[in-house]
């Protein structure tokens, strides 16, 4: 069965629902609580201006926390603010304080001397955690604190609480967060993230960032593990291109409309007659399902959907099988820039010059409208011009993307 349209597709209740009860509690408690801390820490900051005495910061900082909850491609990112601190600092103790479910991820990049993680499942375990890693981090305080998320309140008083004398988080006009960080940075939409967070490092007492991530270390072991995944469902080892149509719940409208993915996808077999494969997260299968069905009947025979199939570190070594990866704008798109995997990505609330990869393994395709980007924007918030329809991903034709994939097919 054929859907008529890609806004008969459901958008995933359950992530929207749990992405909307984060922000409210952001927002109407957070708020308050962010309050009362700046004013606590501008009396602190006034008092001690009056005795003429300044907090005391290390020399060389023994302890410095990453806070980092959204978005693993940021995660990967951030890898770079690790390896600047080290090569300042040498042998200091860093820690990430992240969701549970980035866990394993973390583990993997081998970066972090400790995870810190705070559970997300369920609203009890998540106060728990809550209180516990504040209670832990006050007891215990780090010399330095760095806060990634840009519009989080809840992160803000994560980092108050670790009582660092130096405190680094993205400047904003709020009161909330104009005195609970002792460094602010510039999240400035005009350069490229790596950039940003090497700035970061910069006002962590690195003398000049690299803007350089470590590698994302695939094995061989699990290349061939994933190879024999793919030979379980049938393939014969020609050219592979992987297809994302799911974005991230923290912007759904980046997706492109499905209707034009399954048309892409049949061009991409008619004319090359390679494999397509699909990827998602298990929240993610029912609507890369919903695609799929989408596709003619005779084009499937080589399309297979393994959307909650694999689990992150096998997601990462099959993008290194991949011969080419389409992708909305998200965190799959970061890591392929990051493992090098000839991909096309595609923008419309966001910006290819924050976070696209290099113009060697990666084509753009951005509709850039008026009105873009409205993410990553202090005052705005995606879909925040055009009541989240986003003409902008409506706007990039079957036509462009087609012609950048079959661009670089040919280099296959």
């Amino acid at each position: 069965m054929r859907l008529a349209t890609s806004a008969k597709i459901s958008p995933g209740a359950d992530m929207v629902s749990k992405i909307s009860t984060l922000h409210n509690i952001d927002t109407y408690l957070g708020h308050p609580i962010c309050v009362a801390l700046s004013l606590w820490c501008a009396l602190i900051r006034f008092l001690r201006g009056l005795i003429g005495k300044s907090p005391q910061s290390k020399p060389e900082p023994q302890r410095i926390l990453v806070i980092k909850f959204f978005g693993l491609g940021s995660i990967a990112y951030s890898t770079l603010i690790v390896q600047d601190l080290r090569r300042q600092y040498g042998d200091v103790h860093i820690a990430l304080l992240t969701f549970s479910q980035n866990r394993r991820f973390v583990e993997h990049l081998s970066q972090f001397d400790e995870i810190i993680t705070v559970a997300d499942s369920n609203p009890g375990r998540f106060v728990f955690d809550t209180l516990r890693t504040m209670w832990a981090n006050f007891s215990h305080p780090y010399d330095i604190a760095i806060d990634l998320e840009y519009f989080s309140k809840y992160t803000t008083i994560h980092a108050v609480m670790t009582r660092a004398p130096k405190r680094i988080g993205f400047y904003q006009t709020s009161l909330w967060r104009h005195y609970t960080y002792t460094h602010h940075c510039h999240f400035n939409t005009a350069k490229h993230i790596r950039r940003i967070y090497g700035m970061i490092s910069e006002l962590a007492g690195v003398e000049k960032s690299t803007a350089t991530p470590s590698p994302i270390p695939i094995s061989d072991e699990i290349i061939q593990h994933v190879q024999g995944i793919l030979k379980s469902e049938g393939w014969d080892e020609s050219a592979i291109v992987g297809v994302n149509v799911n974005a991230s719940d923290l912007a759904l409208g980046r997706r492109w409309p499905a209707q034009r993915f399954a048309s892409l996808i049949e061009q991409i077999i008619a004319k090359k007659n390679c494999w397509i494969i699909l990827t998602g997260s298990p929240d993610e299968k029912e609507y890369t399902d919903q695609c799929l069905n989408l596709v003619a009947e005779s084009h499937r025979a080589k399309i297979r959907n393994l959307a909650g199939k694999l689990d992150i570190i096998e997601f990462m070594a099959l993008l290194k099988i991949l011969d080419l990866f389409v992708t909305n704008d998200s965190g799959p798109m970061i890591f392929a820039s990051l493992l090098k995997t000839p991909c096309i990505s595609l923008w419309g609330p966001g910006d290819p010059k924050m976070y696209a990869g290099s113009s060697s393994t990666q084509s753009t395709v951005y509709s850039d409208y008026p009105c873009s980007p409205c993410m990553y924007i202090p005052a705005t918030y995606a879909g925040y011009f055009c009541n989240h329809q986003f003409p902008c991903m409506s706007a990039i034709s079957l036509e462009d993307v087609a012609k950048a994939t079959m661009a670089r097919l040919e280099k296959i």
